[in-house]
């Protein structure tokens, strides 16, 4: 998947990946570490030409990897990334926020995109 060609095509704002551990396998085999490496340079390149913020949701993450900012440090892409831990949403644009709904359209949360991989949980 080249998600640059994606991202450049449909302009995309945010990408809320789904299970980066799902997102890194092929066939029940591991990825190796130059597919990984690849698909985080490809996220930083989203990130710095057109401003797309890349959220991972759902992801395998223990309690240790939690930051007490709310970060997540992943084993794989360092630290800044959040998460959130469902899956089915809806994001939409509320004047300078985000908001996330799940599929009833209760409200899950609001958040603004501070940068790569990273987001701010408004109150």
């Amino acid at each position: 998947m080249d998600l640059v060609k994606i991202v450049r095509s449909k302009e995309v704002e945010s990408v809320f990946v789904d299970g980066l551990d799902r997102f890194m396998y092929s066939e029940c085999k591991e990825a190796s570490s130059r597919e990984i490496a690849q698909l985080g340079l490809q996220m930083k390149k989203c990130w710095f030409r057109w401003n797309t913020v890349f959220v991972v949701v759902n992801n395998l993450y223990e309690n240790r990897h939690w930051c007490n900012n709310g970060d997540v440090y992943s084993p794989l892409l360092g630290y800044g990334w959040s998460y959130v831990a469902n899956w089915k949403y809806l994001l939409k644009k509320q004047g300078g926020m985000r908001v996330l709904e799940d599929l009833e359209g209760n409200e899950v949360m609001k958040f603004k995109i501070e940068g790569f991989g990273r987001i701010r949980v408004v109150d």
